[in-house]
């Protein structure tokens, strides 16, 4: 299981992760901490799981949450503003994940909007934020970060799709490290958000490719195909198709892109 004293020797001084509940296993860490009092919520409080039995992402996907290899934790954050500006904290928090990987392996994460870190076209980590149940609380970060898992342990699903460090670098990581890290870049990705929205947005669009790669988006039974010509001040992705036609995409499920270069995904 993982220790808390070794995950604070690679987080620094910084308050996210400052009070960090360590559980061996629990259903999801995002309910763990949607289920205590507000009283006991504090910003930067976090919860990680070496195992999560009902690990869920966007869409209320299943996520692959194997015992002992990767990372699932959540973080409490408080102070983004009111319910439109907050809901833009997503991109912060994709940030800090690519940042963490960057630091971890001889590699540059892809962006995937709106909120999965991707490497090489397969995906390595996504991220689930929700409004605390309780009237005027915070917002939950959930965190699931690919780190040691096999390739061969992926389910066949998935296996196509799915990445790790392990599986990008050969060797296993240090997940004290990995963690610690990553709760130092959402500190400073947090702080970036809240003194200059507009200069982190400008850098997720850079770390997405962002104008420039090609999304095919589905809303229901709308199928969207594009270019992502750019994201708006409230988070919608601007997508302008063949014909020209600009759309604002707030929420939607991107099945396939494809930015040119070594970065392409089709489900």
């Amino acid at each position: 299981m993982l220790d808390a004293a070794r995950v604070h020797e690679h987080r620094g001084d910084v308050a996210v992760g400052g009070e960090l509940i360590v559980l061996g296993e629990t259903s999801s860490t995002n309910v763990v901490l949607s289920e205590l009092p507000i009283q006991r919520l504090t910003h930067g409080l976090a919860v990680v799981a070496d195992h999560q039995s009902a690990g869920r992402g966007r869409l209320r996907r299943p996520w692959f949450s194997p015992p002992g290899v990767n990372l699932y934790t959540s973080v409490y954050v408080t102070g983004l503003g009111e319910a439109r500006r907050a809901a833009l904290f997503v991109y912060a928090v994709g940030l800090a994940v690519a940042d963490a990987v960057a630091e971890a392996i001889d590699a540059t994460p892809f962006l995937k909007w709106p909120n999965d870190v991707h490497l090489a076209g397969r995906k390595l980590g996504g991220i689930l934020c929700e409004t605390h149940p309780a009237p005027g609380a915070g917002v939950i970060v959930g965190i699931g970060l690919n780190v040691n898992v096999r390739p061969e342990d992926f389910p066949e699903e998935i296996r196509g799709h799915a990445a790790s460090l392990r599986a990008h670098s050969g060797h296993d990581h240090d997940r004290h490290r990995v963690l610690g890290r990553l709760y130092r870049h959402l500190d400073r990705r947090y702080n970036q958000f809240v003194a200059d929205t507009a200069g982190l947005l400008a850098d997720w669009k850079a770390a997405a490719g962002v104008p420039g790669v090609r999304y095919q988006v589905v809303q229901g039974e709308r199928h969207l195909a594009g270019c992502a010509r750019d994201l708006s001040s409230d988070g919608a992705l601007i997508l302008e198709t063949a014909e020209g036609e600009r759309a604002e995409i707030f929420a939607g499920d991107v099945v396939a892109y494809d930015d040119g270069g070594p970065n392409a995904f089709r489900r």
